[in-house]
């Protein structure tokens, strides 16, 4: 699988999908393949220009099976086309935090304490 790094604050795997909202409004679907407090890696079938800076919708599951939506923003890192799908790295350009995205915060939260203590 990609996205394999050596980034400082690692990203964990979430179920969610995303909509990459661009600067003129367009809409884009993805899927998202990890995610952090600090940014995301997303599969999309279109290309997205590396530093255009966008808003992320995104959709996930929590712990108890209940469906959430957040709203970040974010500024696209790197695009890697992988056979017919697009790797995306995004950094958000505020980190996640209980203010601003209070059950998407607490749900990766959850994730890192799981995540580390089966270290």
């Amino acid at each position: 699988m990609a996205f394999e790094s050596s980034r400082s604050v690692p990203r964990h795997p979430i179920f969610g999908k995303a909509t990459i909202i661009m600067p003129d409004k367009k809409e884009i679907l993805a899927l998202i393949a990890n995610i952090s407090l600090g940014g995301l890696g997303l599969y999309s079938a279109s290309k997205i220009k590396k530093l255009t800076q966008i808003t992320v919708k995104i959709t996930f599951t929590d712990t108890s099976s209940k469906e959430h939506e957040a709203y970040v923003e974010g500024i696209v890192n790197w695009v890697t086309k992988k056979s017919e799908i697009y790797e995306l790295g995004i950094s958000f350009t505020e980190e996640l935090n209980s203010k601003k995205q209070p059950v998407l915060y607490k749900h990766i939260t959850e994730i890192e304490k799981i995540y580390n203590s089966l270290r």
